[in-house]
């Protein structure tokens, strides 16, 4: 035996003579499973030989008894990607020479982690790369990480998604350290693909489309109960194929079924779960207080905190949030200089830098809406799972798509159009001239010549099927005005033509119908086109007059609202039968009715608080309101309101009651227990967030809850701030109140732009420029901009004196003529405009201290406002 040597892959003593270092049994095994090719693959023979002695191939086992069995090595798909590099061909986390490795050859080390490594194996029987990962060494004897390696295995081997790493077999190495082997996947992560772009805006579609994939997959794991708790760009790998992966579950956790952490423990167990593990229902799943897991960029506040029983989906969305933060920004919502800031940040739900770079970016409303809704600090303000998120990217996406078919069809059209009006004209032309033809031949005896009579009627007949067809194109354009106007021209011109062309009487009776036709069918959407624009624009009234409590008290407010729905035609105050004095709106659509019942309960609010022992003031927009939306629960909202009855609207408050609440009666009922239990009412608050679990989208509940939160703590403020950005990105003109929010708080160049913008929403709407300009100008001058102050204040002060050519009487546009003149230090006429102000409204607080303020910066003490009640 002393020329024997030692088989370099199973140890076993080699006979003398070259077999390349193995016995005859491995050298058989290696010939059946193509060694050759992984060695040429790898570069390196030494190490590509399996580690201790792997069980007997199942194509030896079948090749003793059968002969040669075949061994099909497919070449590599994706020929741009190399092999993965084996890191530590030597790693301590190998199993010892001598140990068997199932039938598996391993070749070393390729990744590690903080719980395991990763090596690169090859199944010799099917000739297909695996990666195998295995507890590392140093965690052997921890029991907790060892379930916590086997959950791991254990929900992977479950979650059968095409964009979650397939888990294949678990077993473990002869020291009882476990591994489990899966997919070798090659691509590159998300967080290189990021990081290897020019900008944030190059190649966006491209990142949205692998974002939805990812919210896909992260949505199929929570319908299955299971929750990530670290996703992020480094864990989302990506092919050269498009294929999307989320990777390493070693954090993911089994939610009970509901999936909400905070809940499962005031409920038993349920007797089975949507995905089991080992550990599953066990004390090791107890969430322990005060620990952090994740990565602090990604995380939620709450997860930050240590609270993780407190853990569902939703920390989860937050994550999602930070990914799509970083795909429209270039960063995650929390960023820092050392990780201990960040994870500070993290803790204290600071996201002010995320919210400035989304509101530098550019991104579409849409998507920076979802950002915010994602990373709302409160885990009752978010979207409910990863479905919802995925939802949302996905109806962005067909969005987008859509539009940009929209633009190609636009532009189609204009080219027919353009095409279309020449055909006309020719025909125009041509008929003409066949009338003309044909009178001509009448004179020179030849008009009844029936042949020619004929063929004038087929150029007729051509041009009544261009016309129809234009019609059609109309009918079909969605309201596009131009193709209306087009049609009804090609109808009326066709008609004119065969008024003195002698047609046979069926033929003009087709043209004259036509013409009928595209001429009522053209004043029908014109009129419905004015109809929507009537009601944008009401609805815009409303919602500014709304906005108005913090700059004009709820007098002020009144007013606004007063003269809003007075325009839209309410018979407010002639002691009219409440169902004949809203007919004007009763044939509107219920969006726009139900928003001037909004403004009317507002109404009925703010004179109820104003002036208490007025009941008259209240009871007639309340009655308004209800003759316009006699909707059951939002009827016994105010029911309960105008009794003084909070038991019942506490009732109405359960969380099963608001659930099935439409938008519109959860601001009702917020509203109404606001106004019986304080301005402060935590009840409100949570109406509101629970209703904003069923209706993310809506632009009024998301105000209601920033109007709450603004007058709460600094925490608040912040948390507002989300909210009122969300509702401006529903709600382009709305933002007002954000806008001063956002200066109140340093962020002066975003509270400018959206005055910018708002005054340039306004229109034709001299007050509404007017007060988002004084505004804007204020604000500049006590930032140190004068140049630019006085150009809003004085754009400001030509759209006030606008409105009051057009309603002198108004006293909100005197105050803010008054608010301008002061900004510039025009006192004498600011106080003229705040006396005027008083003058129509006596009882006008916030004219009367803005009076006294002006006074006294004026220098002229001695001349006091007058008291309350007085004009002068």
């Amino acid at each position: 035996m002393g020329d024997a040597t030692r088989c370099k892959a199973c140890g076993a003593e080699v006979p003398g003579g070259d077999l390349a270092g193995l016995c005859p049994t491995c050298l058989l095994r290696q010939g059946l499973a193509g060694a050759s090719e992984s060695a040429a693959v790898d570069g390196d023979a030494d190490i590509t030989v399996a580690v201790g002695p792997a069980d007997p191939s199942t194509l030896a086992r079948l090749g003793d008894s059968l002969g040669p069995m075949p061994s099909v090595l497919l070449r590599d798909g994706d020929p741009e990607s190399a092999p993965e590099p084996v890191v530590a061909p030597a790693s301590p986390e190998m199993p010892r020479p001598g140990d068997r490795t199932g039938k598996l050859q391993l070749f070393g080390e390729i990744a590690r982690g903080g719980m395991g490594a990763v090596l690169k194996a090859r199944d010799p029987d099917l000739g297909r790369e695996l990666a195998v990962k295995v507890l590392l060494e140093r965690h052997r004897d921890k029991p907790e990480l060892v379930r916590r390696f086997i959950e791991e295995a254990q929900i992977g081997g479950q979650l059968q998604h095409p964009g979650i790493v397939p888990v294949y077999d678990l077993g473990a190495f002869a020291d009882a350290r476990p591994y489990f082997a899966m997919k070798l996947v090659r691509g590159r992560t998300l967080a290189a693909l990021l990081g290897a772009r020019p900008s944030p805006a190059d190649d966006l579609p491209r990142f949205l489309s692998i974002f939805e994939a990812v919210c896909q997959t992260v949505a199929y794991a929570h319908a299955r109960g299971v929750i990530h708790r670290d996703l992020k760009p480094s864990n989302v790998m990506v092919g050269s194929f498009g294929e999307v992966q989320v990777m390493d579950w070693g954090l993911a956790k089994v939610l009970a079924r509901g999936g909400v952490a905070d809940e499962r423990r005031s409920m038993p167990a349920p007797a089975d779960s949507p995905v089991a593990t080992g550990r599953s229902g066990s004390a090791a799943d107890e969430s322990h207080a005060g620990s952090v897991m994740g990565t602090p960029p990604y995380m939620p506040p709450e997860q930050a905190r240590g609270e993780t029983d407190r853990l569902d989906e939703r920390a989860d969305v937050f994550a999602l949030g930070s990914i799509l933060c970083e795909v429209l920004t270039g960063g995650p919502a929390h960023a820092g200089s050392s990780s201990a800031e960040v994870l500070r940040k993290a803790a204290a739900a600071d996201t002010a830098d995320a919210e400035s770079r989304l509101a530098a970016c550019g991104a579409d409303p849409e998507l920076a809406a979802l950002v915010r809704s994602c990373l709302a600090p409160s885990v009752e303000a978010r979207p409910r799972d990863a479905r919802a998120v995925a939802d949302a990217v996905t109806a962005h996406l067909a969005g987008v798509q859509g539009r940009l078919r929209d633009a190609e069809l636009a532009s189609a059209r204009a080219q027919a159009r353009a095409e279309a009006e020449r055909t006309r004209r020719r025909l125009a032309i041509g008929l003409a001239a066949s009338v003309l033809i044909a009178v001509g031949l009448g004179l020179s005896g030849w008009l009844w010549n029936a042949s020619r009579r004929r063929a004038t009627e087929r150029r007729f007949e051509s041009a009544l099927a261009e016309a129809s067809a234009r019609l059609g194109t109309a009918r079909g354009s969605g309201g596009d005005a131009s193709a209306w106007a087009a049609a009804r021209a090609a109808a009326d011109d066709l008609a004119a033509l065969a008024g003195t062309a002698g047609l046979n009487a069926d033929l003009a009776a087709s043209i004259s119908r036509l013409r009928d036709e595209a001429a009522s069918e053209a004043e029908a959407v014109a009129a419905a086109a004015r109809a929507a624009r009537r009601d944008r624009e009401l609805m815009a009234a409303l919602a500014s007059a709304q906005s108005m409590r913090p700059e004009f008290g709820e007098a002020g407010t009144i007013d606004a609202l007063r003269s809003t729905l007075a325009d839209a035609g309410l018979v407010l105050d002639d002691g009219r039968e409440p169902a004949l004095a809203v007919r004007a709106l009763a044939g509107r659509p219920e969006a726009v009715r139900v928003a001037a019942a909004a403004g009317l309960d507002d109404w009925s609010a703010l004179a109820r608080t104003s002036n208490p022992g007025d009941e008259s003031a209240w009871r007639r927009p309340l009655a308004l309101a209800e003759a316009l939306d006699p909707e059951p629960t939002r009827q016994a909202v105010r029911h309960a309101w105008a009794g003084g009855d909070r038991d019942a609207l506490l009732r109405l408050a359960a969380p099963e009651s608001v659930d099935r609440l439409r938008p519109a009666s959860v601001a009702l009922l917020a509203g109404a227990i606001r106004d019986a239990g304080g301005l402060h009412d935590p009840a409100a608050a949570a109406v509101l967030r629970r209703g904003l679990l069923r209706h993310p989208r809506d632009v009024r509940l998301n105000e209601a809850l920033g109007q709450y939160l603004a007058g709460q703590s600094p925490e608040g403020k912040a948390e507002a701030i989300a909210y009122y950005a969300t509702a401006r990105a529903l709600e382009p003109a709305s933002g007002h109140l954000l806008a001063h929010l956002l200066a109140d708080r340093g962020r002066a160049d975003e509270a400018e732009a959206i005055f910018r913008e708002l005054a340039e929403e306004a229109g034709g709407n001299p007050v509404r420029r007017a007060r988002h300009l004084s505004c804007l100008g204020g604000m500049l001058r006590r930032h140190g901009r004068p140049k630019e102050a006085e150009t809003a204040l004085e754009e400001s002060a030509t759209a006030a004196r606008a409105a009051l050519r057009l309603a002198p009487d108004n006293p909100n546009v005197h105050l803010i003529l008054g608010n301008t003149l002061r900004s510039q230090a025009r006192w004498e006429p600011a106080v003229a405009e705040y006396r005027e102000a008083l003058r129509l409204r006596p009882e006008f607080p916030e004219a009367r201290a803005n009076l006294a303020d002006a006074l006294r910066e004026q220098g002229r003490t001695d001349r006091r406002p007058p008291p309350a009640g007085h004009a002068d």
